[in-house]
């Protein structure tokens, strides 16, 4: 599927989505079901395939690492989980980013804290999980002779909206697939340049997840 069909999806999934979760909430935890909620936890590790947009950087996708914890709650087809993880990705400018031409080539660290709608589309075997995610950046290192602290280039926070799916598998396994799209200009303008930075992101992950 083509991206331009992915971000008004990503939008109306990070404006809609929270008032969804609290549907959903009130019905995980609706008074005339005595059936309570099935709480679950797990840790996931994967592949993190990044890029940032903008004329100032070198496209295409750049791999790094992504993985963490995870926890929920979830009755019949629907449910609500959030998520901590850590991913690591690399970004390379194609100008120069100090008055002595030094380009930008930088490792980043993201905390990633998404909130999700967990939907049930094959019923022990497969769900659809779309909601907002909060990104800090929580560390960059240079790779050049750029003599600034790299990380005032950035916006330290970012909103992005993600979706996914994910299938369970034998023995407590879990792999799955997700995109994200971040809404935020990470452009902090401490250079002259007025481009619009933004992330997107592809993971693939395997996990362990008991219920």
């Amino acid at each position: 599927m083509k991206l331009r069909l992915f971000i008004p999806y990503l939008l109306m999934s990070f404006l809609f989505v929270p008032a969804a979760q609290c549907q959903v909430a009130g019905e995980l935890f609706h008074p005339a079901d005595s059936t309570a909620p099935k709480p679950y936890f797990g840790i996931k590790a994967g592949v993190n395939m990044q890029s940032i947009t903008g004329a100032d950087w070198v496209s295409g996708y750049n791999t790094g690492f992504s993985g963490g914890f995870f926890a929920g709650l979830h009755k019949n087809r629907i449910g609500v989980r959030l998520e901590i993880l850590a991913s690591t990705t690399h970004y390379k400018s194609k100008i120069s980013i100090d008055t002595d031409g030094n380009i930008g080539d930088f490792n980043v660290t993201y905390l990633n804290v998404p909130l999700l709608l967990d939907y049930t589309i094959i019923r022990n075997h497969l769900s659809l999980q779309v909601g907002p995610q909060y990104s800090n950046m929580v560390s960059v290192s240079k790779n050049s002779q750029l003599y600034a602290d790299p990380k005032v280039l950035y916006k330290s926070g970012e909103f992005a909206g993600v979706i996914g799916l994910e299938a369970n598998l034998p023995h407590k396994i879990i792999v799955g697939a997700r995109y994200n799209y971040c809404f935020t200009n990470m452009n902090n303008q401490a250079t002259t340049s007025t481009e619009t930075w933004q992330n997107t992101s592809l993971q693939v992950y395997i996990g362990y997840c008991v219920k």
